[in-house]
């Protein structure tokens, strides 16, 4: 079995697609840790991959390159 972990940083936040995806695979242990809300990070022998997620900041939130 793969054993796949999801990093978000914002409690908030969501795997989104690839965490539906990654649920209804039947040979992957995928799991979901928040730091921020308190979940320890693993050792890094504990899961095969990690998906680290980012903040919700965008490059999309500015409307325009400075000059």
């Amino acid at each position: 079995m793969l054993r796949i972990v999801a990093i978000l940083h914002n409690p908030a936040g969501s795997t989104g697609l690839i965490g539906k995806f990654l649920d209804e695979q039947p040979e992957v242990d995928f799991r979901v840790l928040c730091p921020l809300a308190g979940d320890p990070l693993p050792e890094a022998d504990t899961f095969d991959a990690a998906i680290v997620f980012g903040g919700k900041m965008s490059a999309n939130d500015c409307p325009a390159l400075p000059p």
